[in-house]
């Protein structure tokens, strides 16, 4: 059953690049958030030892 499900997504794209290029767009994504993520902790971190000096 579920092999069937991954088939039927896979038959949405025509080409397996069409594939390819999506998931590098999912991958550039996911770095973004990443980087956004740490800089956000940083800046928090930073906050945090600015105010108890």
């Amino acid at each position: 059953m579920r092999q069937k499900k991954q088939k039927a997504r896979f038959k949405k794209f025509n080409n397996t690049k069409d594939a390819i290029k999506i998931a590098e767009k999912i991958q550039l994504v996911q770095i973004r958030i990443l980087f956004i993520a740490i800089l956000t902790i940083l800046l928090i971190g930073l906050g945090i030892s600015f105010i108890r000096n």
